[in-house]
């Protein structure tokens, strides 16, 4: 009786072993997407930003008086290690990285917005980036 109390005790042991592994996975699963979701909207909100800060100074150099000048940065990577791009078709600007795309109005522009330093410059009849 001793040893088939024994093997019991073991089989019930082995049991919750693998109840308390499937929860602890399921709780690793659960915290990794909640952590991945965050770290994902941390970055959507900083790509915002910078497409935000490009076409405020855009807004400003076409809102001031001709012969304004100004020098302004805009990250060169997201987040420090992701790659973006910023372009302007006509009155719109476009801003790309991974899977995350933005588009924004914003008034006639010659030039490119470029990731680093970029030079804005106003004349009688247009604003000129990077030119």
């Amino acid at each position: 009786m001793s040893l088939q109390r024994n093997a019991q005790i073991a089989m019930e042991f082995m049991y919750f072993l693998a109840v308390t592994a499937v929860v602890f996975f399921i709780v690793v699963g659960i915290f990794s997407a909640r952590i991945t979701n965050v770290r994902s909207q941390h970055d959507y909100e900083l790509f915002r930003q910078i497409a935000v800060q490009a076409r405020e100074e855009l807004k400003l150099a076409a809102t001031v008086e001709p012969g304004y000048s100004r020098t302004f940065e805009l990250p060169v990577l997201l987040a420090g290690s992701v790659p973006y791009s910023i372009t302007i078709n006509g009155t719109t600007l476009v801003a790309s990285a991974n899977d995350m795309e933005l588009v924004m109005p914003v008034s006639e522009v010659t030039g490119q917005p470029r990731p680093g330093l970029n030079t804005i410059n106003t004349t009688d009849t247009a604003v000129i980036l990077n030119g």
